[in-house]
């Protein structure tokens, strides 16, 4: 029996609108997948407004697209076939891997809730490591409404199943008309990229997309399961255990707990209220070799001098890591930076971590983040608001009129943070991070050194003076403000840069970065004044929170700068190594190597200077051991 002729255009629309189709039929089984996960979640959402939970749906949109032109690729590749051949086989085809797609997405879905329901996590390399167990698993899903949830899928399923059934035409016609294959096959796997990057952004979508809400809970829910499974086992595991393990996990434990070890709560008042405002500016890439307080040249950094005669400087202030996610960690959370990994790119991780913006919500402060640049990078939007940030404003929150590759140009986002803050409530904590002085350093700013376009260096001193400028500007306009009196502002870098002095990575200088504290409630006896205290990031949120005598139990990793009996050590990472930094001993340790490859202290005796490589040791197993146990929830 002869095939019927169907037109060529008339062909190709039944083909592109069988791949419509397939598209919206998915959205409709991830939207249903995402409504069962809420209402099994019905008695956590208490007290949650109705429009932010309605919000979950539009923020996982854009996961949703992604992970349906994932699936509809092979789709396209069948079709693309069958426009080749004749007969019934990708037909049957198709229709069956339609209804493995329902079968698997809603197993994965129902595995997700009852994870959820467990764990208080979604899919991850951990849960996908127990399937190894099945015994175990199962007895894990019994806890949580195990019954249920089967019931859940087996209706889920039969519904989808039938209904593609109706939906879909069993018999596709096939043209052989070259043009309009050739077409089809080059053009439909261009638009499903773009779907599945979700768009021409620089950044591919990825978990932050979805993340938007102070409550984890709904950012769960945004994500989609299909796209979480698919990562999970996409991504190999970072990490199976602790590679540093240089002590039975007691013993370290015993080591790091009298590194911490504090002879009196005591502390020294900075402030002139329980109550300041904390305005925290984290300056994109500043070295201390560039600014004249630490013996850089005068020129560069004018501002940061004249600030530094009215304010605290720290003279031995650093950086755990060398990236901005991990500076924002240790300043937020008082977290220390890992050698070989960020914690917050890990989900599920961070959202386990202590944050300032929480603490401080219960001293009736708002919190506010403000950044020139893309959110999405490195999760740090996500992360943000997992630490409770009530507002968080990035590029795409108001218009630039100039902008570089990394974020609109510092002047405006200070314009900007001056103007949106005239009328802000009191007590706030805000943070205001830099992006100008981002490398490439292409920012088109005054030359005060010569260089061409690719010369970093040059380019760095010339961004890092324009954000100096910039910085002086800042701090003008908020002594404008009713506020500015009753504020505490901490200068700081996010961390230093080899530019200009070609630090190695791993050395203390590449990890030297400035800290000052200036504003109206800093107590007049310590303007102009050096405090020479070794200290780092990670001690910011304990001694913010002992400034406003504030409970920082849960910060352990932090200290109070300005409690003179806390220890004075400073630790940082790099790639695969740390250094260790104390009042005797500065020195650096290589995990590749397995040895100390600088000291120093020459002076100081073997057993002394091994105690200090102990002491570094068991810092980098027990931080190890807490970032690997952020999984086992």
């Amino acid at each position: 029996m002869q095939r019927k002729f169907i037109p060529p255009k008339l062909l190709m629309k039944i083909v592109i609108h069988y791949v419509l189709k397939l598209f919206l039929f998915l959205l409709l089984l991830f939207i249903t997948e995402r409504i069962i996960f809420l209402l099994f979640q019905f008695n956590s959402l208490k007290g949650i407004s109705t429009k932010e939970i309605l919000m979950v749906f539009t923020h996982a949109f854009a996961m949703d697209v992604a992970t349906s032109c994932y699936i509809v690729l092979f789709a396209f590749l069948l079709l693309s076939i069958h426009l080749f051949l004749k007969g019934s086989l990708i037909p049957k085809t198709l229709r069956y891997y339609t209804n493995v797609i329902i079968l698997l997405t809603g197993f994965i879905n129902v595995c997700d809730i009852a994870l959820y329901q467990a764990w208080g996590t979604r899919i991850n390399h951990k849960a996908i490591s127990y399937l190894a167990y099945p015994k175990e698993a199962a007895a894990s899903g019994m806890s949580t409404q195990y019954i249920l949830v089967i019931v859940i899928f087996i209706l889920q399923s039969i519904f989808f199943i039938r209904l593609s059934k109706r939906y879909f035409r069993n018999d596709l016609p096939v043209t052989s008309n070259i043009i309009w294959k050739i077409s089809f096959i080059v053009l439909m796997p261009f638009i499903l990229v773009i779907g599945m990057r979700g768009g021409f952004q620089t950044f591919p979508i990825d978990k932050s997309w979805a993340y938007f809400s102070r409550h984890a809970l709904l950012n769960q829910a945004a994500v989609n399961s299909s796209w979480s499974f698919i990562h999970a086992v996409a991504d190999p595991v970072e990490m199976k255990g602790n590679p540093y393990n240089f002590f039975p996990v007691s013993e370290a434990r015993q080591m790091v707990d009298m590194i911490h070890k504090t002879s009196a709560d005591s502390a020294i008042p900075v402030v002139i209220t329980d109550r300041p405002n904390i305005v925290l500016i984290m300056l994109e890439s500043f070295s201390t070799d560039v600014l004249e307080p630490y013996g850089g040249d005068p020129k560069i950094a004018p501002q940061f001098t004249e600030l530094s005669k009215e304010g605290l400087l720290f003279t031995n202030f650093y950086t755990p890591g060398f990236r901005t996610e991990q500076g924002i960690a240790a300043l937020v959370s008082g977290f220390p930076s890992q050698p070989t990994t960020t914690v917050i790119r890990q989900f599920g991780k961070f959202d386990q971590m202590p944050g300032l913006p929480r603490t401080l919500d219960s001293a009736g402060y708002t919190s506010s983040y403000y950044y020139g640049g893309n959110l999405h990078f490195a999760s740090t939007g996500s992360y943000l608001r997992a630490m409770g940030f009530d507002k968080i404003t990035g590029e795409d929150d108001f218009t630039f009129k100039r902008q570089t590759y990394w974020g609109g140009y510092d002047e405006e986002l200070f314009n900007y943070f001056n103007q949106d803050m005239k009328d802000t409530k009191q007590p706030f904590f805000s943070i205001i991070m830099t992006s100008t002085n981002h490398e490439p350093f292409d920012a088109d700013v005054e030359k005060i050194v010569p260089g061409k376009a690719g010369e970093w260096c040059s380019n760095y001193i010339n961004t890092v003076h324009y954000t100096d400028k910039c910085l002086g500007e800042l701090i003008v306009g908020m002594k404008k403000q009713s506020w500015y009196g009753n504020t505490l502002i901490a200068i700081v870098a996010d961390h230093a840069h080899s530019c200009p002095s070609k630090f190695e990575i791993n050395s203390a200088p590449r990890h030297h970065i400035p800290f000052l504290l200036v504003g109206g409630a800093l107590r007049d006896e310590y303007k102009g004044k050096t405090n020479d205290r070794l200290a780092s990031q990670v001690d910011f949120p304990a001694t913010i929170l002992s400034l406003l005598k504030l409970n920082n139990n849960q910060y352990h990793w932090s200290k109070n700068i300005f409690n003179p009996a806390s220890p004075a050590f400073v630790f940082y990472s790099f790639d695969d190594g740390f250094g260790w930094i104390n009042d005797r001993q500065q020195l650096v340790y290589d995990s590749k190597l397995k040895q100390v490859i600088f000291v120093k202290n020459n002076s100081l005796s073997a057993e002394e200077n091994n105690m200090h490589l102990k002491n570094g040791k068991a810092y980098l197993e027990m931080l190890i051991e807490e970032y690997l146990r952020f999984n086992e929830r």
